[in-house]
């Protein structure tokens, strides 16, 4: 019987997690197309639940404008 072993959560600094966000943003965007940016892809890229996405980007929209500003460089 396999056992479950919890992963450990790590709380990161706000700046390294939403630098982390919007990177990820930023490959989704270079692989998918701008339009697969949503706040639930990049939360599966993360593999983190989508709430902790909106904290740091109340709005889809605030993720794309960041993630096509940071691919755009």
């Amino acid at each position: 019987m396999p056992s479950s072993v919890p992963r450990k959560r790590t709380r990161k600094d706000p700046a390294a997690r939403r630098a982390e966000i919007v990177d990820a943003a930023a490959g989704v965007a270079l692989r998918e197309g701008l339009e697969c940016v949503t706040l639930r892809r990049v939360a599966e890229e993360l593999d983190v639940r989508p709430g902790l996405i909106s904290h740091y980007f109340p709005s889809a929209d605030d993720l794309v404008a960041e993630a096509f500003g940071s691919a755009a460089t």
